[in-house]
């Protein structure tokens, strides 16, 4: 029988705040009986009890150390030790760049979230998941995309970052590339920590995927136009990723 294919959902899309009844960036990805959780923005932990217990839930990888990226991550911590299950999981290990310092060194409660450093150069082997990362650029805050490969499907999700090759490299040939597109139109040079939605259609059209996510969006930009800039880059189908939505990879 040929193995399930792997699932990513959608728990927040927005920065660097969520309107009503949405979410900052958080995806969960599922396959064979494990469960990754890439960042915790504010809104997550609400929207994960729509698709998991919080018993289920093995590791979590933060691209970077942004409170619109792990602010839910000090929430989570007490659902984790203090809910209403019987059952908790020991641990569960919160993979983080160790940049700034001391917003990692919270990252670490008691015996529930188990705080690593990972770099540019780690390659986890987390259950059915095998995790690759490269450098994003982001200012002075480090950054990382995040590749994750299962016997299924490759999911590349960029973070936070400007166009630049080693995101390029890493999303070479993914079934789905997970991309920030938080700008309708290029900010000034100095401020280039982001993706133009026409960006986002650039690299999945120079690393060849196969399809296009659009996230970390602005409350306030027309979606339409975003889907339509990023279009225009690519011959790669691009879609706006749906807060709840749940894609096959």
């Amino acid at each position: 029988m040929a193995c399930a294919k792997m699932k990513m959902t959608v728990l927040g899309r927005y920065s660097p705040y969520p309107p009503p009844g949405g979410a900052c960036s958080g995806y969960l990805v599922q396959h064979r009986g494990c469960t990754l959780m890439l960042d915790c923005g504010n809104g997550c932990v609400a929207a994960m009890q729509d698709h998991i217990d919080f018993s289920e839930l093995n590791w979590v990888i933060l691209s970077h150390l942004h409170p619109d990226h792990i602010s839910d991550l000090f929430i989570l911590r007490y659902a984790l030790s203090l809910g209403p299950y019987e059952t908790h999981p020991a641990e569960v290990a919160v993979f983080a760049p160790g940049q700034p310092a001391e917003e990692f060194s919270r990252l670490q409660y008691e015996q529930v979230l188990v705080a690593e450093e990972i770099s540019v150069s780690d390659c986890l082997s987390l259950g059915p998941f095998a995790v690759t990362f490269a450098a994003g650029q982001h200012g002075k805050t480090p950054s990382l995309a995040v590749r994750v490969e299962t016997d299924r499907g490759t999911l590349v999700y960029t973070g936070d970052t400007a166009l630049c090759q080693p995101v390029e490299r890493l999303a070479r040939d993914a079934d789905l590339l997970l991309s920030e597109a938080t700008h309708l139109t290029a900010p000034h040079e100095q401020q280039r920590r982001h993706m133009t939605a026409a960006e986002a259609g650039m690299l999945a059209e120079r690393a060849q995927v196969s399809r296009l996510l659009l996230t970390h969006i602005w409350p306030h930009h027309n979606e339409e136009q975003l889907v339509r800039a990023a279009q225009g880059s690519t011959e790669a189908p691009v879609r706006m990723a749906r807060e709840g939505q749940q894609y096959l990879i």
